[in-house]
């Protein structure tokens, strides 16, 4: 973890591009990923996205007793943890995201916790991707359809193009339609959506502050209280 959260903070102190910190690697066989100068994440956590907790299934994340840390599978990490899925018990859940800024999206990705020989029943297998249109996500618009977490890449993360060309949007809606084989339980580690920029994104300096202070307190809590760790991340 300490590796992980240095990697954030290199990232994020350098401003240099995700592209530098994070390889891209091709999982659909059916249209290549155009490879841009610079990608940006909107789905970030630590840019300003977050999940829109009203529009979306209910998970483990985001208890009874009033701790939530929904927004953990936006957290963008090399890899994520095992245990810090976000797990629904819908059929068919659906993952709605309010994204850091307004975007015209180019690809969307979605990356496991590293698995081994078998990957694990409630990993999602098939999904779709919309555009929100309202605020509630009424009216939306198809993004991309039938994306596949395939197996065979262990724990990294999958691209799946855009299908639809799309005015830029602020809201996009997850819509997983299949697992693994798990009939209870369906585990999303992290989503991304990206878009591809000409020139390195810049974000606000108060924005680049709050990243900071994120980086700084998972670095201190997991030195110095796995409980407090634990809560928070």
């Amino acid at each position: 973890m300490k590796s992980q959260i240095n990697a954030l903070e290199s990232a994020i102190v350098s401003g240099k591009p995700i592209e530098d910190t994070k390889p891209l690697e091709k999982s659909m066989a059916e249209v290549s990923i155009p490879k841009g100068p610079f990608r940006f994440n909107a789905a970030d956590y630590l840019h300003g996205a977050s999940v829109d907790i009203a529009h979306s299934s209910s998970s483990n994340l985001n208890t009874f007793f009033g701790l939530d840390q929904t927004n953990l599978v936006l957290l963008d990490r090399p890899q994520p943890p095992k245990d810090k899925a976000w797990c629904s018990n819908e059929n068919s859940p659906v993952l709605t995201i309010n994204l850091s800024k307004f975007i015209k999206p180019v690809y969307v990705s979605y990356q496991h916790a590293k698995w081994h020989e078998q990957i694990p029943n409630e990993a999602p297998k098939i999904y779709d991707v919309v555009a929100c249109l309202d605020f509630h996500c009424n009216n939306w618009k198809p993004l991309a359809s039938n994306c596949e977490y395939s197996t065979q890449s262990i724990g990294t993360e999958q691209f799946c193009n855009i299908t639809s060309p799309v005015t830029p949007i602020e809201k996009v809606q997850f819509r997983f339609r299949e697992n693994y084989g798990d009939s209870k339980m369906t585990c999303v580690h992290l989503v991304r959506v990206y878009e591809e920029t000409q020139t390195p994104v810049i974000t606000e300096k108060k924005k680049d502050c709050e990243k900071e202070k994120i980086c700084r307190e998972l670095k201190k809590f997991y030195h110095n209280s796995s409980l407090d760790y634990a809560v928070v991340s």
